[in-house]
């Protein structure tokens, strides 16, 4: 099964929870799809190498405000020497002397902002997820900021995802902030107000923070949790389709419930035995005193509270709702079924921000 996991930038959700959802998805599923602030340092140190010298001088002067004689005016007039010189035709040997001095400071400036970005990845205790991005197993999409998105960036590349029944959404604990979870099973679920905000969930497995996990660790694990699972996620895909042409409201909601008590519910068991007892995850829980642990969930809910995970996220928060709403129930039933996976998290671990350890 392949994830999908989309964050913004200026969220609720704090960079260890993004970090966690990320490395949770990668651990359980074959490919993972992920638009997140704090992994995107994964690719830029992969092809930092090939970032344009723009894209080095707008960062640098982001990451090293703090070091003594780095402005922002300072490093633009440096780019508008380097440029200068550059294009300067019939150069003279001083003038090439210059230019070799440019070039070499230049040289230095993309050094530093590599290491800025494996110092961030370290700092997350993220590198173990590098070579992951090489495989393709994870691929990473550049963020978007709310003043830089438009209609006709959003849907194609982000509403479109979320649609594609080939990927599963994947969401970190934030999302009970705007929606009610009820238990699958719950005697009340035939006289709740469906139009309210609700999730109907069903806990599957626990499992550890994986911050110790080297790469060879973490590829064994995962390759153990795609055996392990295939014949659930099989489950999963074919209830989704049962689903999809289902109104989730007050008279589908028995019929919804039947569904996956029929299909998944047999299979939980199973697999929360075989996947809390791998050897990996027990040796994490014995080894550390209170360790993170993420519920692993299934949820269902409509199509519009799905996209209101979004919103809350401010992913599309430049578009007027109503049009949004229009353009989404063009490509799905707005009151129509959506299955996704989450997590909620016990044992919260807190660490400071990059930028403030620096100081």
């Amino acid at each position: 099964m392949d994830f999908l996991f989309i964050n913004n930038f200026v969220t609720e959700v704090e960079p260890l929870t993004e970090v966690i959802a990320v490395k949770n998805t990668v651990i359980l599923g074959e490919k993972s799809y992920v638009v997140s602030f704090h992994i995107i340092p994964l690719n830029l140190i992969l092809y930092s190498d090939r970032m344009p010298d723009k894209k080095v001088i707008e960062s640098y002067p982001k990451y090293f405000a703090q070091s003594p004689g780095i402005t922002v005016e300072g490093v633009d007039n440096f780019y508008a020497d380097l440029l200068f010189f550059r294009n300067r035709k019939n150069r003279n040997q001083q003038e090439l002397m210059i230019l070799g001095g440019l070039e070499k400071k230049m040289k230095l400036m993309r050094a530093d902002v590599k290491m800025y970005y494996e110092l961030h990845c370290n700092y997350y205790k993220i590198m173990c997820l590098k070579e992951f991005v090489v495989s393709k197993d994870l691929l990473i999409y550049t963020f978007y900021l709310p003043q830089s998105v438009t209609e006709d960036q959003l849907f194609p590349d982000i509403l479109n995802e979320f649609v594609d029944t080939d990927k599963m959404c994947y969401f970190d604990e934030t999302i009970l902030n705007h929606a009610q979870e009820i238990s699958i099973n719950d005697a009340n679920i035939p006289y709740l107000n469906y139009e309210d905000k609700i999730i109907f969930h069903l806990p599957l497995f626990t499992i550890p923070g994986l911050d110790t996990l080297n790469y060879n660790q973490f590829k064994m694990i995962k390759s153990e949790m795609n055996d392990l699972l295939k014949d659930f996620y099989t489950a999963v895909e074919g209830l989704e389709k049962e689903l999809y042409f289902l109104s989730f409201d007050a008279k589908n909601i028995v019929v919804i419930q039947e569904k996956i008590n029929e299909t998944i519910v047999p299979i939980v068991n199973d697999i929360k035995e075989k996947v809390e007892g791998n050897m990996y995850f027990q040796q994490i829980i014995n080894s550390i005193e209170s360790p993170p642990l993420s519920t692993i969930k299934i949820g269902v809910s409509s199509f519009a509270t799905m996209l209101s995970f979004y919103q809350s996220r401010r992913i599309i928060s430049e578009i007027d709702n109503e049009v949004l709403m229009e353009k989404a129930g063009n490509m799905k039933a707005l009151d129509s079924c959506k299955i996704f996976f989450y997590h909620s998290l016990q044992n919260k671990p807190i660490m400071p921000e990059l930028a403030q350890q620096q100081s």
